[in-house]
């Protein structure tokens, strides 16, 4: 280590801290500091103490050269000071001035047993063990001039006796835990100080944004999940269509036959009542009549037969005994076997019934067209049901139904009569495979953010900005695919290392300027005579705003 100390001049508006940083940038030896009179940085009792503070932890002997006030104040501090630059550079001490000579700014009181230093030599320069005596405990320093203050002890004690261990004084332990205290105390003075004088910045960004997209994506899902099932509709199908119903009339009839030799009376024989004619269904031969000698007459043999209207329609309907007449005159002249006769040669004892003209049920296209529609509603309503407990999902084929379901009771519907309704039933089996809505738009941003010319080195994707649009699922094998597009905003990334580089040393609107590409920037300093971004990190506040 050079014993030649290194002269640091100092500036009258000079900081402590560039003085401090001064200090540690120069040549490893002893350094002095050379103050012109009233300088900022060794015009104050505190910068001096950080001074020694900064001196003591890099292992640096620092003297300070000044005038009487100076050297007091550094004296304070525990540095050793000299009135000019020859005594420091031979490393004689200078004699403070006597009006100037001090008390500590720190004092710690002493107990009434501890005896009142006297120094021996007038003004020794403090060495730096002397500085940790004076920081953690500090009397007021005597007048070498006057000797012991008044009342004190003398400042030699007697020796023990040979053999015997002197304890140190009572109030020792006490007095070393009060100046740990002060020490405590100094250096929350001084970070209030520093935080009230010292430079300081707050640099506000206000990151630029881009938007990026729309980028067309494919979101794969190798396993999706699957669903499988089947759901049974029945409806029923109601015949609007109408056909025209004609019924005879049909009853029953006795021929009487006079002669005395049976009648055969052939099938489709017509008889009449009155204008409605009606004809035998089947052939019937008609017993001969039979004398009476007893009564003087004829017994007339009868036989049934069953007759059916020759015209459809309610004129069929006649009453008993209406019909009476045999429309074929050979028929009727063998029945009555006599020109006497005239009794009734044909008679129906109850009426007929049975003739109508009415209209009847019948199903056409249209009736199972509509029901076909109606059956296809409900399939579809109960899939969807089926399909409900998987809300925000993705499906593959939602919309599709199973290919030509069979319809049960479609076969010969189309006009059927007599039937005014019919059911139709179908059952439509789904395999599904599908994925969770969050989970596609989740691999789709992901995708999104790392596809490099979307988002390029210096860049960040604004997640809470990203917008998915999920298109038409497929399936391919056993996998689902689905395509996306996506959306998004981009913004720079915000360094603080770096804004602190691009800043420190800089003027507010260099600053700025320096900061422009990442945004609006916006530089304050303080206090008002700060001209520039100082260079302690911790006294630069970088603030990031909400794009």
């Amino acid at each position: 280590m050079s014993e030649v100390p290194t002269l640091i001049y100092l500036e009258v508006d000079d900081e402590i801290t560039s003085v401090i940083r001064r200090i540690r940038a120069a040549d490893p030896g002893p350094v002095v500091v050379v103050a012109p009179g009233r300088s900022r940085a060794t015009s104050s009792a505190v910068a001096l103490r950080l001074l020694a503070r900064s001196a003591a932890d890099d292992g640096r002997e620092v003297a300070v050269v000044g005038d009487a006030l100076t050297r007091s104040l550094a004296a304070e501090a525990g540095l050793a000071s000299h009135a000019s630059v020859e005594e420091a550079q031979g490393a004689a001490p200078s004699e403070a001035p006597d009006a100037l000579t001090q008390t500590a700014a720190i004092h710690v009181v002493r107990g009434p047993d501890l005896p009142a230093p006297v120094s021996t030599e007038p003004h020794a320069p403090v060495s730096r063990a002397a500085d940790t005596t004076v920081v953690a405990v500090t009397h007021d320093r005597p007048d070498p001039r006057h000797g012991p203050r008044h009342g004190s002890r003398p400042a030699h004690r007697r020796p023990p006796p040979p053999g015997q261990r002197r304890g140190p004084p009572r109030r020792r332990r006490l007095s070393t835990a009060v100046g740990l205290g002060i020490i405590g105390a100094v250096l929350v003075t001084w970070g209030v100080i520093a935080a009230l004088v010292l430079p300081a910045a707050t640099i506000a960004i206000t990151p630029r944004t881009e938007i990026v997209g729309p980028v067309s994506d494919l979101v794969t899902f190798s396993e999706p999940e699957r669903l499988q099932g089947s759901v049974t509709e029945t409806v029923t199908a109601t015949a609007t269509g109408t056909y025209d119903i004609n019924t005879t009339a049909t009853g029953t009839v006795t021929f009487f036959n006079w002669n005395f030799f049976a009648v055969r009376v052939p099938a489709g024989s017509l008889v009449a009542a009155e204008e409605q004619t009606f004809a035998t269904d089947a052939e019937v031969v008609v017993p001969a009549g039979r004398f009476d000698p007893f009564g003087g007459g004829i017994t007339a043999g009868e036989v049934d037969a069953n007759v059916t209207a020759s015209q459809p329609g309610p004129t069929g309907n006649v009453a008993a005994e209406a019909i009476n007449t045999i429309v074929d005159r050979d028929l009727a002249g063998q029945l009555r076997g006599f020109p006497t006769i005239t009794e009734a040669l044909v008679l129906n004892a109850e009426p007929t019934t049975g003739g109508e003209t009415s209209t009847g049920p019948e199903f056409k296209q249209e009736d199972v067209d509509a029901a076909l529609a109606a059956l296809h509603e409900a399939l579809e309503a109960a899939l969807a049901e089926a399909l409900s407990t998987t809300d925000g999902t993705v499906f593959a084929d939602v919309g599709e139904g199973p290919p030509a379901p069979e319809i049960i009771g479609l076969d010969g519907l189309v006009g059927k009569r007599d039937v005014p309704t019919a059911e139709l039933s179908s059952e439509w089996g789904y395999d599904r495979v599908y994925a969770a809505t969050s989970d596609v738009q989740q691999l789709a941003t992901e995708r999104f953010a790392a596809n490099s010319s979307v988002v390029p080195d210096g860049w960040q994707l604004d997640e809470a900005q990203t917008a998915v649009t999920i298109g038409v699922a497929r399936r391919e094998g056993n996998g689902l695919v689905v395509p996306v597009e996506v959306r998004g905003i981009r913004l720079p990334v915000i360094d603080r290392a770096e804004v602190l580089e691009r800043t420190i040393g800089r003027s507010a609107a260099d600053a700025e300027a320096a900061l422009s590409d990442l945004g609006s920037a916006t530089v304050e300093l303080w206090p008002a005579w700060v001209g520039t971004v100082p260079d302690s990190d911790w006294r630069i506040d970088v603030q990031v705003a909400e794009p």
